[in-house]
């Protein structure tokens, strides 16, 4: 999608849909709703990394592209270390709810200084037409390979 429509609207609008979630889930009512919730995040939260590495790839090459993809794997390495910190000590002092909204508030602090501050590093004339079958097609092609199937035990 980023290829398409440029790295940084496809950034912000990933961070906005983690936004919107994470109030969705704040405010959710039943289990099912927050399961709901979850997933959207999880599919919001699965842009960050897969485009920040596209716009490292767009403007580093070589020793410099692998020093700051190196960084990148060792912050996105900490953060599952520090979230269940930082989650314990938000859940204490203002409930289970209090972690949605820190993850929307945060989210939408980062959100609006990658607007301002990220340039775009994928021009227009790079672009290409984006396909929903071109993209989905491999996806059907995995799901149905045995060595995907064989990843998850019968139910």
């Amino acid at each position: 999608m980023s290829d398409a429509l440029g790295r940084k609207p496809v950034i912000v609008g990933g961070m906005l849909l983690f936004v919107v979630s994470s109030v969705a889930a704040m405010m959710s009512t039943s289990i099912e709703w927050l399961y709901a919730c979850r997933v959207l995040q999880g599919v919001a939260a699965s842009v960050g990394p897969v485009v920040t590495q596209a716009v490292v790839r767009d403007r580093w090459s070589g020793e410099n592209a692998a020093r700051v993809l190196a960084l990148m794997t060792v912050l996105f390495g900490l953060a599952p270390a520090a979230a269940p910190i930082i989650g314990g000590g938000i859940t204490v002092h203002f409930g289970w709810r209090g972690i949605f909204l820190f993850l929307a508030v945060l989210n939408l602090t980062l959100a609006a200084l990658a607007h301002f501050k990220l340039p775009e590093t994928h021009p227009k004339e790079n672009r290409r037409a984006f396909s929903v079958v071109g993209t989905a097609a491999p996806y059907g092609q995995a799901v149905r390979h045995p060595a995907f199937i064989l990843n998850f035990p019968p139910i």
